[in-house]
Formats: structure tokens, sequence, C-alpha cells
């Protein structure tokens, strides 16, 4: 235990999380550039708006492009070209948010499941399992990287079954398990910054499947759970973002410059593209970046307490809510979400739900006690994560 602790005090010091629970933005919200939310998404990259046809890099792919090769890591370069535009799919084009949350003149999306006879379609039975059979899929649809690969174990078991059962759970210990992994640079970041871009490489898959499963599956507990995966998504991408904006390439990724220059050379272009869309726009800094994925972020979560305020995801997302909405000094907005929490909290964060609950009944409310219980709940996240990565064999700075 004692080793534990050290190890996590000295980890903490260093640590840049991938997907982080809370996003700091201290700007107001006049400062904040939302997305335009589009009336139907792309019909070939669900979850997103139209993308217009281009998917580039495409020369990159037809001339073939070499792995990339570092120690105790290999990457597949291909597939980070072959999506070099849609790397920040939050970003560009931006999500389709609406298509997330279908309404009764919505377009029907296409359905995961394919069951049916010559008497009609039939709905899928239940998976029911135990608390033991439900770890072992979590911990079987377990990856460090490949992530959406390793997903499969859980997607075919949606798409073969109903809603209800043992697929909230499932998808719960997934979100709580798997999805949100901290990785900590060693003695170079090259490793690092190229995990975040193959992870990224496969955010429009995840993005696609949500979506068709939310507009199929409106207010299940499966669509909450899995609107709170986009959600973790999002700030994947935002933490992404930051890595490769603030790598210096000539100074940082020595080795895939010696290694590979043409990966090199990509990664210089991916740098460049979204250096000058961000510019465009008028993204300037952290801040600005932070204030619109913020934006993104609340808008998914709001919806997800509107919309699907009877399952235990919604708690969760207004927990999540009120958190950002602290971080980000908006303090009476952050009370307003909290207060929404119902009196039984359930979900990921029932017990920091409830410990808030009674911070923010008091009067006056303690700000000192509130930070409290998002710093605990972030190191509790911690410390899942390190018992985690050390059961499958790795560290933070492994990957």
């Amino acid at each position: 235990m004692a080793f534990a602790a050290s190890v996590m005090l000295h980890v903490l010091l260093a640590a840049v999380l991938v997907w982080p629970l809370h996003v700091h933005s201290d700007l107001p919200d006049s400062t904040i550039r939302a997305f335009v939310v589009a009336p139907r998404d792309d019909p070939k990259f669900p979850g997103l708006q139209r993308v217009n046809g281009v998917e580039p890099a495409s020369a990159d792919v037809r001339n073939g492009l070499k792995a990339l090769t570092l120690p105790h890591l290999r990457i597949d370069v291909n597939a980070i070209a072959a999506r070099m535009h849609l790397l920040f799919p939050a970003l560009i084009p931006g999500l389709a948010i609406d298509s997330f949350f279908p309404n009764p003149a919505s377009v029907g999306a296409p359905s995961l499941e394919h069951e049916a006879s010559d008497e009609g379609p039939h709905p899928a039975a239940q998976l029911l399992l135990d608390e033991r059979a439900i770890q072992s899929i979590v911990d079987r649809s377990w990856a460090r990287r490949g992530r959406w690969e390793a997903f499969q174990i859980i997607a075919k078991l949606i798409a073969t079954h109903g809603p209800g059962g043992s697929l909230p759970a499932i998808l719960r210990g997934y979100r709580e398990q798997n999805a949100l992994q901290p990785y900590v640079d060693k003695d170079s970041r090259d490793p690092r910054l190229w995990t975040q871009l193959a992870l990224a490489a496969d955010h429009v898959s995840f993005i696609g499947f949500i979506r068709t499963y939310a507009a199929s599956h409106p207010s299940t507990e499966e669509s909450a759970e899995l609107l709170l995966l986009l959600d973790t998504i999002v700030q994947a991408e935002q933490d992404a973002l930051h890595v490769l904006l603030e790598t210096d390439p000539p100074s940082e990724l020595d080795l895939t410059r010696r290694s590979n220059p043409d990966a090199y050379a990509l990664l210089l272009r991916i740098r460049q593209a979204y250096r000058a869309e961000l510019t465009r726009r008028g993204l300037i800094g952290r801040q600005q970046i932070d204030a619109y994925y913020d934006h993104v972020r609340l808008t998914i979560l709001g919806r997800v307490a509107d919309d699907l305020s009877n399952t235990p995801a919604a708690n969760d997302a207004r927990f999540l809510r009120g958190a950002i909405y602290w971080q980000g000094h908006r303090r009476s907005e952050a009370l307003t979400a909290w207060r929404g929490i119902s009196g039984s909290p359930q979900g990921s964060y029932a017990i920091s739900s409830a410990a808030v609950r009674l911070a923010i009944a008091r009067t006056p409310v303690d700000a000192h006690e509130i930070e409290r219980i998002l710093k605990n709940e972030n190191g509790r996240w911690l410390s899942l994560s390190y018992d985690r990565l050390r059961h499958f064999g790795y560290h933070f700075d492994t990957y």
C-alpha cells in the first residue's frame, strides 16, 4: 500500500490525462464559440455534421506508409493518415447532436438488430448474466490500444440482444473501467502522442455506433450509457488535441524523425492543418479550446439529463455538468445542475453525487467541501486506473 501510494503521488505530479474527469475553463459564456447542430448527420459518418465527402490523406494511403516502430510499440500510421481530417470530430466537422436524440419527426436510424421471420420482426431476447460474467466481458473488452477492435465483444452482444437485462451494467462497467485511461510521458513524447492519435482515429467508429444505437433505441438505459461514453470520447479528443498542439516536434519527437521520416512528415501536416483551422475559427490558446469543448460536453450531458431523466446515467450527467460548471467558476450553474440529482443517486458517481447534495444543502455552501469532493472523485478514478492497468500488465507510462 505504501509503495502504491508513493508511486501514485509521483505520477500525479507529472500526469496529463488522456481522458480527464474534469475540464478547467475560466472563460465567460460570451467567449464560447458554439458549434452549429446540423438537422441531419453525414450519411457516411453517422453522428457527425456533413463532411462534404472529404476524408483526406488518400495519397498517403495509396502509396502506403511504413508502420512506425518505437520501443515496445508499433503504430499503424496508415490508419491515422486515412482519417487525418477526422481525428478530432467534435471540432471538425462537429457533432450533429440532434441525431443522437430522435423525436417522432426524425428520420429513422438503421437498427443494429437483424432478427426477423416470416411472421415479421421479433424483439431480441434480453441478455441475463450474473456479476461475475458481466465482469468477465468488461475485462475481455479492455485494451490499452485498439479500443474499437476490443469493443466488438460488447458491440456484438448489443446487436443480438434486446434492451434491458445485463446490457446497461456491461456498458457502465466498460465506461468506468476501460474508457478512461491515463497516459504519461516517460523518456520521450513519441509513444504517448502516437498512441493518442491511433485512439483518435477510431473515435469516428465509436461515434457512429453510439449514434445508430441511440437513434434506434431512444430513452433506454443502454442509450444513456453510450451517450456518457460519447462524453468521455469528447474528453479524450480534447486532451489529444492539446498534446498534438503543445508538442514541439523538432525537440520532442526525435525517435519518430529518425525511425520513420514519412510518419514525422505526416505529423507535421496534421499539426499544421489543425492549427490553421483553429486560427480560422478564433480558437487560439488552451482556454478558448477548452471553452469550446466544455460547451460540447455540456450540450451532450444536458440532453442526457433532460431526455433520459429516468435512467441512472442521468444523475451521472448532472454530476458531470455540475463539475464542469464548478471548475469553470460558474458556481450558480453548478449548483443548479447538482440540485437536479435525484434523492437516491445511482450510477458511477453515486457516492460523490450524494456528498455534493449534502454539501450544497448547507447555507452558505462550503466551497472547500465541494473542492474536496471533486478531488476525491478524481483520486478514486486514478486509484482504479492504477489497479486496472497493473491487472493487465501496464503502468501509466506504458502503452
